[in-house]
């Protein structure tokens, strides 16, 4: 089989608070399959061969406009058009009452789909609280339609009798409406996320010759429409900083499809399929109660779950009611209640997004989506995932139309023999996001700011994200200090790491070492000018925590210090005297490292130069030291 996909995005951020971005993409799959199990000398079927294709072409528009009105923070707004076909052929050579026959099958399935939503979101307090508040629309219309046809010839005789082309259920036109609304507040170490959703669903058949032809028991099948109020409320409680508790409450709704309300077949001499025009929409109420954690090196997760379905939608088989068909009918039914407990325990990163459709739309994994995460999915369109040949991870970018900014890119992918997946899992995704909100705090700070006067908002925005979305990843703006901290330590840490192969003495040696130092900071320099800035900031948390760091480092040199030969005769208050200043020596150089004067220094005044002789100070009266109160003679 051969499988190509073809992504192309144009993107035009056409202000400072807008952007458009066109998407078009072709996806295509061809298998030829030799069905081997149905290759016999014996049987009816003798020879059996396949080809199957599926063909997809969307095209997506995508608005976003940053407002920051009393209404909303931002509007995403997004109209999608999407073509699928999908074609199976099916090639028998057969033996019938001794004549060799040949039959073919070719069976066809098409859906026209166009979708528009448009989502806003508002950040707010109202005293204590804080809200995400996140409300909007969205809109369907599909359109479907299936054909089979085929024949089989008499070898001998070159006679082919046709099959009438027939069609599994009457065309039908599906419109979906749905509004809703949803808002995450946080009050200390609690979460609350209620919620609140009406879906408005209509589907109207269109009978076709092709389905006629079928023999179907339904000629005349009427409209079918439904609605239905869907609420949600959940609650988090944070234990400590790595464990929480949760539970919630959600009511699902979920409307029939048109091949379980409208599809029929049949076999002869074998089954039939009978459709059921009487089928009622799905209902749900699920609960849900579970415990989290979440460390450095992964998560774990155990919940329970109860949930209770009215008009259960199944497909039952049983005994024909008419003879002729020996292995039964089936048809899909409701279930008066239907009600399934389970429990789940997981050891695993996971991460999900809870959109604003409720756990009722019942597919797997339902009911399982944690009450305290919600992206509702417009992050999607900043970014993608790559599948093969990429070259849209750097993209090209044109100043044009007075300094508004072009965007553009390509994907291409094309496989032989093996399927393509996507190599960027969800959680690499979050994880990227993380790291683009970092970059954007230090891309600000870089113009001269110190990291206490950033807004969440204008570091969301510098990241492509909208505010509400900051919260999946960080607490607040203190929870984003300290992981830029954390980012730098473990810089500096490895840095020193590398220092400690140069043992400190006079000479040439501290000369590398401080050289090993500025290479560091030069290759990572945005980072090290957060150290620098904010060792004297304005977050209280943050100063703590760059205190905390000295401190670390300042207990790695003494263990690096006590394995030194040279340095052996100190005993431990020496070593972590010496140890403070090296450190404080190389803390206090940090700014004028990062921040040199605009004017050229004379070289002995240079910041290198000025660490290196301080350190050399260190160490010469390291060399004559004594103990306190006494020097070496």
């Amino acid at each position: 089989y051969r499988t190509d996909n073809l992504l192309s995005k144009f993107g035009w951020d056409y202000s400072d608070t807008g952007r458009l971005q066109l998407t078009y993409e072709r996806y295509q799959d061809d298998t030829d399959t030799r069905v081997l199990s149905n290759y016999s000398n014996t049987a009816t079927i003798r020879t059996q061969d396949a080809e199957d294709r599926v063909d997809r072409e969307r095209f997506s528009l995508a608005h976003t406009q940053q407002l920051d009105t009393l209404l909303a923070d931002q509007i995403h707004s997004q109209l999608n058009y999407q073509d699928s076909q999908t074609r199976q052929q099916t090639f028998e050579d057969r033996v019938v009452g001794g004549q060799p026959r040949y039959r073919t099958r070719d069976s066809y399935y098409e859906e026209k789909l166009w979708a528009f939503n448009t989502k806003l979101d508002k950040a707010f307090s109202i005293g204590s609280t804080q809200h995400a508040l996140v409300y909007g629309l969205d809109i369907k219309h599909l359109k479907n339609a299936d054909l089979r046809k085929g024949g089989e010839t008499v070898l001998a005789t070159g006679v082919t009798t046709p099959v009438l082309p027939t069609s599994d259920f009457p065309d039908p036109t599906t419109k979906e409406y749905a509004l809703f609304v949803q808002d995450n507040i946080s009050i200390g170490r609690w979460t609350l996320l209620p919620g609140l959703r009406y879906d408005r669903y209509e589907m109207q058949p269109h009978v076709t010759d092709k389905y006629l032809n079928s023999q179907a028991t339904e000629r005349n099948p009427s409209d079918f429409k439904d609605s239905a109020l869907s609420p949600k409320f959940g609650v988090t409680y944070q234990l400590d900083d790595a464990h929480s508790v949760y539970g919630q409450y959600a009511a699902g709704f979920r409307a029939p499809q048109a091949i379980e309300i409208f599809g029929e077949f049949t076999n002869p001499g074998m089954y039939r399929t009978l459709a059921n025009t009487s089928l009622k929409a799905e209902t749900s109420d699920s609960f849900e109660l579970g415990l989290r954690g979440q460390y450095a090196i992964g998560s774990f997760g155990a919940a329970l779950f109860y949930n209770q379905y009215d008009d259960f939608i199944e497909q039952v088989s049983r005994a024909s009611s008419v003879p002729g068909f020996p292995f039964g009918e089936f048809q899909y039914v409701n279930r008066d209640r239907v009600t399934i407990p389970m429990s789940d325990q997981h050891a695993q990163r996971i991460e999900q997004a809870c959109e604003p459709a409720y756990p009722g739309k019942r597919k797997k994994g339902h009911g399982k989506t944690p009450v305290n995460n919600c992206s509702l999915d417009w992050q999607s369109i900043f970014t993608q995932s790559t599948l093969v040949h990429s070259n849209s991870d750097k993209q090209p970018r044109f100043d044009v139309n007075n300094g508004h900014l072009l965007e553009c890119g390509a994907d291409f992918a094309m496989q032989s023999h093996a399927r393509l997946k996507p190599l960027q899992p969800r959680a690499e995704q979050k994880l990227q996001t993380r790291h683009a909100l970092m970059d954007a705090a230090r891309s600000l700070m870089d113009s001269g700011r110190g990291f206490g006067s950033l807004s969440l908002r204008e570091v969301a925005r510098c990241a492509g994200i909208v505010p509400t979305g900051f919260y999946r990843h960080f607490e607040d703006m203190d929870a984003l200090g300290l992981a830029l901290i954390a980012e730098v330590g473990e810089t500096f840490r490895e840095t020193i790491r590398q220092v400690r192969h140069h043992e400190f003495e006079v000479g040439g040696v501290i000369d590398a070492s401080v050289r090993i130092f500025l290479d560091a900071v030069t290759a990572n320099r945005s980072q090290f000018l957060f150290l620098a800035r904010e060792q004297y900031g304005g977050s209280q948390l943050v100063r703590q925590a760059v205190g905390a760091l000295r401190e670390r480092i300042t207990a790695d040199l003494v263990a690096d210090l006590a394995a030194m030969p040279k340095l052996q005769h100190f005993d431990a208050p020496a070593q972590n005297v010496i140890a403070d200043l090296v450190v404080k020596t190389v803390f206090a150089t940090l700014p004028e490292l990062i921040d040199p004067p605009a004017a050229a220094l004379p070289m002995h005044a240079s910041p290198e130069i000025k660490m290196i002789e301080q350190l050399r100070f260190i160490f010469i009266g390291a060399k004559h030291w004594q103990g306190l109160g006494q020097t070496r003679a």
